[in-house]
């Protein structure tokens, strides 16, 4: 009997320390997905501070530290501005809805005389990123004879804050300088066609505006854009060969516990249904974070006038990486979207 009792005794310690270990292992899990997120949402100001590498580049070691410590993702700033281009500008500032202070370069248009068809081109950037990574695109649409103002989010460049939503909140930011740009147009006789640019991050926050901000805009043109920020985020862990559920999904969660959001209802493919605007989708088919079948589905899912044009590249900005293709494709969405008399805009000369 004292054998029987023994061998029970040392079953229930063994219970109990195993029920411990997987109450420690969870806490810990847990720990881990909250700082991931909080590390994700929030610029660092430290000095010195260097941005985490990419997924793929990470040795075992580098990525041990990041699962433990989270990403660095130091606060993004513009390090040029349009005069490296020799564009004009003037800088102006816009207040969101929150309260926060945007800054927008405005690049006027080229022409003294303003064609009633040349659009003004709002320009929004990825994430971890600021207007400056845009003048390159911004040249481009200048050479299409557009107006072009290079905003930057919330918690980047020359903005305030410090922190991100992937797109949820900026959104608001889309619909402040939206309804600023339509102002603008006061001192001239003709109301000009609004287009809204947006990679990446700038393309989720342009498609939330359109689908449930009530934006009014003349076309969209979304680059590089994810379709489920639950996918685009798993993507990171696969890329780093972690399982990606449930950390992906408790990432989501604390992040926007966070930031006061529902970061798994951040899906452009669902506000695709909710978009009569039409919109030209720019996508690379080699994009490891935001597939091209991404795209194709939210293409697929798209109520207005649509358009998916594919490029032989990744996750990039496309427009310095391929000009010629991204420009005719561009070219033809304005002149079919913007004023049906004029199905061609002509390219402004501007420098090469």
């Amino acid at each position: 009997m004292s054998g029987v009792r023994e061998r029970r005794r040392w079953r229930r310690t063994i219970g109990s320390a195993a029920l411990i270990v997987c109450i420690i292992g969870t806490l810990l899990f847990l720990w881990v997905a909250r700082t991931q997120a909080i590390a994700m949402l929030h610029y660092t100001r430290a000095e010195g501070a260097k941005r985490t590498a990419r997924p793929e580049q990470l040795s075992v070691r580098e990525k041990i530290k990041v699962v433990l410590n989270g990403v660095s993702v130091p606060r993004p700033e513009n390090s040029t501005d349009p005069n490296s281009l020799r564009l004009p500008f003037e800088t102006l500032d816009v207040i969101n809805g929150r309260g926060d202070t945007l800054e927008v370069w405005r690049i006027p248009f080229a022409s003294a005389t303003v064609s009633p068809s040349a659009p003004r081109v709002l320009m929004f950037h990825g994430y971890a990123a600021s207007k400056d990574s845009l003048l390159s695109t911004a040249l481009q649409f200048q050479k299409l004879g557009c107006e072009c103002w290079l905003v930057d989010f919330y918690g980047s460049g020359g903005s305030t804050g410090d922190s991100t939503s992937f797109g949820w909140y900026e959104s608001g930011d889309v619909a402040s300088v939206a309804s600023a740009a339509r102002a603008a147009d006061e001192p001239l006789s003709q109301k000009q066609p609004l287009v809204l640019y947006g990679t990446s991050m700038g393309g989720s926050a342009i498609m939330r505006a359109l689908a449930d901000l009530d934006v009014d805009a003349d076309g969209a043109i979304v680059e590089s854009v994810f379709g489920s920020f639950r996918e685009t985020v798993a993507k990171r862990f696969q890329l780093m060969h972690l399982p990606a559920f449930p950390a992906a999904d408790l990432l989501l969660w604390f992040g926007g516990r966070e930031l006061g959001f529902d970061a798994l209802q951040h899906n452009p493919i669902d506000y695709a249904s909710r978009i009569d605007t039409p919109v030209l989708l720019l996508h690379g088919r080699h994009d490891t974070r935001a597939t091209i079948d991404q795209a194709e589905a939210i293409h697929a899912a798209l109520v207005g006038p649509a358009t998916l044009v594919d490029f032989d590249a990744g996750h990039q900005m496309l427009a310095p990486h391929l000009p010629k293709k991204w420009r005719e494709a561009v070219r033809t969405f304005l002149g079919e979207n913007t004023d049906p008399s004029l199905p061609v805009l002509s390219p402004t000369a501007v420098p090469q």
